[in-house]
């Protein structure tokens, strides 16, 4: 793998597909990588059961529905592990390094009149 700086975005959208779920899109920019897929706790860490989609230019993307509550994953370039760098929370693992983490809040119900 090379030694580009990956560059990564996270953003919610109401998923039109479940009540409950909110589409978060994970997005990286990883110039020249073959492969990237996502591996968290919301797909039993597996590397393989979430690829991202290449768009072309380095960017890479998939959408997730998931529900409230916190996810810790990586990026898998090329077969390396990574964190995101646009990750505002980490937990350190047990292999040394840092999961990302992602924490997806409660939506806020209406008030009674």
């Amino acid at each position: 793998m090379t030694n580009n700086k990956a560059k990564s975005i996270r953003q919610p959208a109401k998923s039109p597909f479940q009540s409950g779920n909110t589409l978060i899109e994970f997005k990286i920019t990883v110039p020249n990588a073959q492969k990237v897929a996502l591996a968290g706790t919301f797909n039993g860490w597996d590397p393989n059961r979430t690829p991202l989609r290449n768009e072309g230019d380095g960017v890479w993307r998939v959408f997730l529905p998931l529900t409230k509550g916190q996810y810790e994953y990586r990026y898998v370039v090329d077969g390396q592990w990574q964190t995101d760098s646009s990750a505002t929370q980490v937990s350190p693992n047990p292999f040394g390094g840092h999961n990302s983490v992602l924490t997806i809040a409660e939506e806020p119900r209406a008030k009674a009149a």
